[in-house]
């Protein structure tokens, strides 16, 4: 199975949305089953005025210092951590964003054939994905997503296949990348350091 998308915004809109789309994923998915599962004793689930719609509110926070890279994941008030290493300079991150970017397709994808096989009743035993993404020089979006899947449920192959279907049909990052979403920058404090200790290469 193979998937293309043409990403209909900027240059830098697009890169800012598929890091905000990893963290996303990450923070929602990190425990259970369903890319957008709400935690159970979470209370803070918004309305949109609509009779059974509901905003899954979801946040993700990075701090990075040298030898220090801290990611924290909420949704709707859970907070965890999700450990990842420094980038080799001791600065930055050891992931790249297009690594994060296929992890987000592929924790959303397997999340969500958990849950979708639960509501037919059919029980899932190991769910193997692999995520690729193009990308050409430094500032450029994606050329090309695509991505495949494996299944074993204690099914037919007939009812796998048409699970794995609709599936991607209804995970919820693939569909937030397929349709699009305009990305808000809000510029934060700019903080002054004199010249002193350790710094980038």
């Amino acid at each position: 199975m193979t998937s293309r998308w043409v990403l209909p915004w900027g240059r830098s809109r697009t890169r800012t949305f598929l890091r905000l789309a990893f963290l996303s994923t990450i923070a929602a998915g990190i425990r259970g089953f369903g890319c957008l599962q709400v935690p159970k004793h979470s209370t803070r689930i918004h309305h949109d005025g609509k009779l059974g719609e509901i905003r899954v509110l979801t946040e993700a926070r990075v701090e990075n210092a040298h030898q220090r890279h801290a990611v924290s994941l909420v949704t709707n008030g859970s907070v965890r951590s999700l450990a990842v290493a420094p980038g080799s300079s001791g600065f930055g991150s050891s992931a790249n964003g297009g690594e994060l970017l296929c992890l987000a397709l592929a924790t959303c994808y397997c999340n969500d054939v958990y849950r979708e096989a639960k509501k037919r009743e059919i029980v899932v035993v190991r769910v193997t994905v692999e995520v690729q993404a193009e990308f050409g020089a430094a500032g450029e979006s994606a050329k090309a997503l695509r991505y495949r899947a494996n299944i074993a449920a204690r099914t037919t192959e007939s009812e796998i296949r048409e699970l794995m279907l609709h599936t991607d049909r209804v995970a919820e990052i693939q569909n937030t990348l397929r349709r699009g979403l305009e990305v808000q920058f809000e510029p934060g404090r700019a903080e002054s350091l004199p010249h002193v200790g350790p710094s980038p290469d």
